[in-house]
């Protein structure tokens, strides 16, 4: 995934909070949702056919509980695994973008510096610290990818 598609994919989910687990657990809950509502019906097949009765509506009673209960736990995860998508998407998209990671007070002082100095009296020094850190980054790369892992 290059730069581009991973920055719209980090705002999209910072605006909306949908990534699989969520779509899984709003499909989860649908589909629990479609099997409590069933079982209640059964449920209340059962109490008005029986007259309440102690066989198959205690039963069917039961299983709709149950099913109720794990609709809820969907509900809560779901929540949970959307805002923590949401978080995760934020926090991705506040990163600085640059390998510098230019901060704006950063910034500011360097351009005091370019206007008491003189900007192409900085040109040289820039030039070399552009190229220094792509050195250093290019060669840590190498070394953590040459790393065996585990």
């Amino acid at each position: 995934m290059n730069a581009v598609t991973r920055y719209a994919v980090h705002v999209a989910q910072a605006k909306t909070g949908l990534s699989g687990a969520v779509i899984a657990g709003y499909v989860a809950q649908g589909a629990l949702a479609l099997v409590t509502t069933v079982l209640f019906l059964v449920a209340l097949f059962f109490v008005f056919a029986d007259y309440l009765g102690f066989g198959g509506t205690k039963t069917s009673i039961g299983m709709s509980v149950v099913f109720a209960a794990f609709l809820a736990g969907a509900i809560v995860w779901t929540n949970h695994a959307k805002a923590q998508i949401k978080e995760e998407a934020q926090r991705a998209l506040d990163r600085p973008v640059l390998p510098l990671s230019v901060s704006p007070p950063l910034l500011k002082a360097g351009l005091d510096i370019g206007r008491t100095v003189g900007f192409r009296r900085m040109v040289p020094g820039v030039v070399m610290l552009i190229i220094g850190t792509g050195l250093v980054t290019e060669w840590t790369r190498r070394r953590h990818a040459a790393r065996p892992q585990g």
